[in-house]
Order: C-alpha cells, then structure tokens, then sequence
C-alpha cells in the first residue's frame, strides 16, 4: 500500500521503518521536513495540502500536535485541518484514515474503569476538541475511520513525570494515571496495517494503570531520590481497559509502566 502521514513527528518517524518493513511505500507531510524522517516528505501546511503530485494513496495516518496547549491551537491543529484534508484525499482511493486522538476525550475522574465503549463527556477543551475532530472524520468517511487513543505517552525522551519529581511538590494519592510507551503506540498503529479486521475505535494503553503516588515513588527511588510527601487527595482519573488492543492480536512490548520505565526489578513500593 501507499501510506500517507500526516504529521511527522516522534510516533509517525518510528512507525515509518516498521511499515517499510512490511513492504508498504510511505510519503508523509509536514510544514519544515526535517531531513530525518526516513522517507519522502512534502512541505505542506495542513491547511492547504495538494496531494496531486503523490501516488494514489490507500492508506492515512492523522497524528498531529500543537503548536501551544491552548483552545484555539487544538481548534487549529485538528478540527479545522479536517475538511481541507479531507478535500485534498478525494481523489484517492482512501481504504482506510486512522486518527490519534487521546484518552483526554473521556470526562471520567473518579477512579472509573474506561473503554471504547464508554461515554465520551469531556470536561476540558483539549478533549472537547479532539471529540470534535474525532466526529468531524467520521462524518467525512463514513465506515472508512479508525480513532486511537493513547494514554500518557513516555519515552526515555520524554520526561514529564521525572520532571514532576524535580518540582518537589506533594504527590497526590489515589491519582490514577495510565502509560503507554512511545515503541508500543508506533508499533501498534503499524500493526494496524497488516491485520484483516480492524476495528473503529482503539484505546492505546498498556495493562497497568497506576496510582501517581506509586510510579512517582518508585521513579524517585530509581532516581536516588527521597519520595516526596503524600497529598491525601480523594480519588480522581481514570483507569483505562485496553480491551481492544489486546483482541487485535498486538504483543505489547512493554505491558507495565515498571517495564518500561526499568523499574520492574525494583522491590515492590
């Protein structure tokens, strides 16, 4: 097949060689290319995409970012790339768009167990605009849209829990928090590519939501650090159930936070 990526950051530049692998040719766009991404990318703006001078394309991956963690950034970003993306793929023959949105879609904050079946009532503007994006697709290719949802992406780069450490402020008890390492999220979304029976929606999660004061401690004794006090919080997040991604057949490569953040050999905390 011919796949397109639309956005070429971390996800889409490990997922590239793992389609390659499995025989697909793959052009991406981005608004600078970087050089690195390890295939033929176009410097588009997804505003304004032209799609004419590729290859017919069967297969897209939507995985953006924005630019700032505001309204108006993720309006730009994922609900008004919708119809200019769409208009630019017409004349393709699309088989499949899958679109990365985020667990943030789901307003649940008591500890509750979530799955693609449960309701999506989101409290915040990051998930009420994702939400929209996610509906906005749909209705553009009816039966033709695969929505992924990851959990809290991690990656050795990617150190937003070490840096709540640094900060020193008191842990909140009872936080649920969900992990999903960045190889497992490329490697899952590639793994979609190859499997007869795809399904509408998937939660890209690994098996073990945890409590924040738990993996926060445990990184503090990786770390040398003294775990910091404990703030008794009433419970809040959500657990989420990635039972659609274990039915695919996908053998998660790091099925606990403690595999991949090397904590597992660590005494229990």
């Amino acid at each position: 097949m011919h796949i397109l990526m639309v956005g070429m950051g971390d996800t889409s530049r490990r997922i590239v060689p793992l389609l390659h692998a499995k025989g697909h040719h793959v052009s991406g766009i981005r608004r600078q290319p970087r050089g690195d991404e390890g295939c033929l990318v176009l410097a588009q703006d997804i505003h304004q995409p032209d799609f004419s001078a590729l290859a017919p394309i069967d297969w897209v991956y939507v995985i953006l970012s924005p630019d700032q963690m505001t309204a108006d950034s993720y309006q730009r970003t994922y609900v008004d790339s919708v119809q200019p993306l769409t208009q630019a793929l017409q004349s393709h023959p699309i088989q499949r768009i899958v679109f990365v949105s985020s667990t943030s879609v789901y307003g649940q904050d008591a500890g509750e167990w979530v799955d693609e079946h449960s309701p999506t009532v989101p409290t915040r503007f990051n998930g009420q605009l994702l939400r929209q994006a996610e509906q906005a697709w749909q209705q553009a290719w009816p039966n033709r849209v695969t929505v992924v949802r990851p959990s809290g992406i991690y990656s050795a780069e990617r150190r937003r829990l070490y840096r709540m450490l640094e900060q020193g402020n008191p842990i909140a008890a009872q936080a649920w928090t969900n992990r999903i390492h960045i190889d497992d999220l490329a490697g899952f979304l590639a793994y979609l590519a190859q499997i007869p029976a795809i399904a509408a929606c998937y939660l890209a999660s690994d098996n073990c939501p945890v409590p924040l004061d738990e993996i926060l401690t445990a990184l503090a004794q990786q770390q040398g650090q003294t775990a910091r006090p404990i703030d008794p919080a009433a419970v809040s997040g959500k657990r989420i159930l990635n039972a659609a991604l274990k039915h695919s057949g996908y053998p998660l490569k790091y099925p606990s936070w403690r595999d991949g953040y090397m904590v597992h050999s660590m005494n229990e905390v």
